[in-house]
């Protein structure tokens, strides 16, 4: 179980929700590659974020705090089944993992807005980040952890803030 819905105040206090997850460090090789490739990708898109943020005259920080070159080593950790490191100690994980979702859903968006700004925005978008992304695939990923977690707030992470836009959990898209 990676999270832990019980009470908890720090880190690797018992009952915080990543107190049962592996701490140490490295990553297995297969997670290593999708790393380096999720990172390699964030960095060939980050020039089209500045111009949007630029252009329509908002913050590159998002929600979680997280800068986007964090994303992989934040999120690839946990579809190991092992912890990320906690940038901000009072803020609990589960919170900065829900938000990080968010702000990288909101880069990729704006990266690709950027570079098609005709596009239309429920059907391009979509298929391009969910099918032909490495976010995509990290996602997809993390939402099948998420979703078999025996952990009720994994679950909702997983079944609210992940692929909730993907035709996969929408049939009427399909």
């Amino acid at each position: 179980m990676i999270f832990s819905t019980g009470p908890g105040n720090s880190q690797n206090e018992p009952g915080d929700a990543f107190s049962s997850v592996d701490n140490s460090p490295g990553y297995s090789s297969n997670y290593n590659q999708l790393s380096v490739e999720f990172s390699q990708e964030i960095g060939y898109l980050y020039p089209y974020f500045i111009k949007a943020c630029q252009r329509w005259n908002i913050p590159e920080d998002g929600l979680s705090g997280i800068k986007p070159s964090q994303y992989p080593d934040f999120l690839i950790p946990l579809i190991e089944g092992r912890a990320p490191s906690n940038p901000y100690r009072e803020i609990p994980l589960i919170f900065l993992l829900k938000n990080c979702i968010l702000d990288l859903k909101r880069y990729y968006a704006e990266c690709f807005f950027e570079q098609q700004p005709e596009a239309k925005i429920s059907e391009d978008l979509t298929e391009w980040f969910w099918q032909q992304t490495v976010a995509g695939d990290v996602l997809k990923k993390l939402d099948n952890v998420c979703r078999s977690s025996s952990d009720r707030m994994m679950n909702v992470i997983g079944s609210h803030f992940i692929m909730l836009g993907h035709p996969i959990h929408n049939p009427a898209r399909r």
